[in-house]
């Protein structure tokens, strides 16, 4: 009787059952793979998107503050004007999706800073928030703030969100006094600073008065010259100066060195509220104090507070020293007699 076997050799169960999982092991790898391509995709798109809101947003700030500068006009120039920027940019060529939203408040510490707020948005997904704020002595500022909901191409795919939101912000200031002048006077009477006479002065940095200034070629000006209207800034004599610490200025020669500079007349300039410096260690509103001439033996040393008869005039000349603090001159400050100083440094 022949002898009757399998011309092949058979598979076992327990064979078959690994066979199979590792086709299920392959189409998770593969799965996987095509994850993190679509990861890496979309997270370019995003950084791209990133930095074109970036550059729009930062070139809108900076366009904004120049237009603020030459023409003052928010809503009829600066906003329209950078808002085109950001849309050239950004290649937005069918415009906002309808009119934007302009709000207006008064915002900071005593309420009394304009603050206009615009929203604009596209049908691509973008926003645009513009914050303009009148800061005063510290400037106009423009914020821009942007968004964009990008689509996502294969994160959606696996069970993930259909958009992701991309921003990005830039500010401007323009016209800000925060580096503080070296002589700045409130009043907005005429000749609120009224800088003349038969000696020579030196001033290194800003003279900035609210009222008028009254100055004459005796004034060697390191710095700008801001008056209102009517001020005579301009018989001044500017020298040359830089940043350095200790530098000394110098007359032109009829040029400055490189790397100095010469300030320049600013007629009329915008009025600068009351900064409202306080000192809480000094109690310089109530403290009354005296001219306690020669109180350190050949010179005085003086203390913040308010004085009602300080002067240095007639006589024979008299040299003062400042302690650090803020000082009130309830009744003026006058100063006539020829070789006398008042200076804002104690004596070394």
């Amino acid at each position: 009787m022949p002898f009757i076997v399998p011309s092949t050799r058979t598979k076992s169960p327990q064979r078959k059952l690994q066979e199979g999982q590792a086709i299920v092991l392959i189409a998770l790898l593969i799965l996987v793979l095509f994850g993190m391509l679509g990861l890496a995709i979309d997270s370019g798109r995003g950084y791209v998107d990133r930095r074109d809101q970036q550059t729009a947003v930062d070139a809108a700030a900076l366009a904004a503050g120049d237009w603020w500068e030459n023409y003052q006009d928010l809503n009829g120039v600066v906003v329209p004007n950078s808002v085109a920027l950001y849309e050239s940019d950004l290649r937005l060529y069918n415009g906002p999706a309808g009119a934007p939203t302009h709000t207006s408040r008064l915002v900071g510490p005593q309420n009394n800073l304009p603050e206009d707020t615009y929203t604009y948005t596209w049908n691509a997904g973008y926003t645009l928030v513009i914050v303009a704020t009148d800061t005063q002595f510290n400037g106009y500022q423009f914020k821009f703030t942007t968004n964009h909901q990008l689509p996502l191409a294969f994160i959606q795919i696996f069970g993930g969100s259909r958009t992701v939101g991309i921003g990005a912000t830039a500010t401007s200031i323009v016209g800000n006094q925060r580096q503080t002048p070296a002589l700045l006077t409130l009043s907005t009477e005429t000749c609120a600073t009224n800088l003349s006479g038969s000696a020579q002065l030196t001033v290194l940095g800003d003279v900035y008065t609210n009222g008028t200034a009254c100055l004459d070629n005796n004034l060697h000006e390191a710095g700008n010259c801001y008056g209102a209207a009517g001020s005579n800034c301009n018989v001044a004599q500017y020298y040359c100066y830089n940043s350095d610490p200790g530098f000394v200025p110098y007359p032109p020669t009829p040029t400055c060195n490189p790397g100095d500079i010469t300030g320049q007349a600013v007629v009329p300039a915008p009025t600068l509220p009351d900064p409202g410096y306080l000192a809480p260690s000094i109690g310089y509103y109530t403290a009354a104090q005296g001219y306690s001439q020669y109180n350190r033996g050949t010179w005085t040393e003086m203390y913040p507070g308010q004085y009602g008869n300080f002067h240095l005039s007639g006589g024979s000349a008299s040299c003062a020293f400042l302690n650090g603090g803020v000082y009130n001159w309830t009744n003026g400050y006058t100063s006539d007699a020829n070789g006398s100083l008042l200076s804002n440094e104690l004596k070394a």
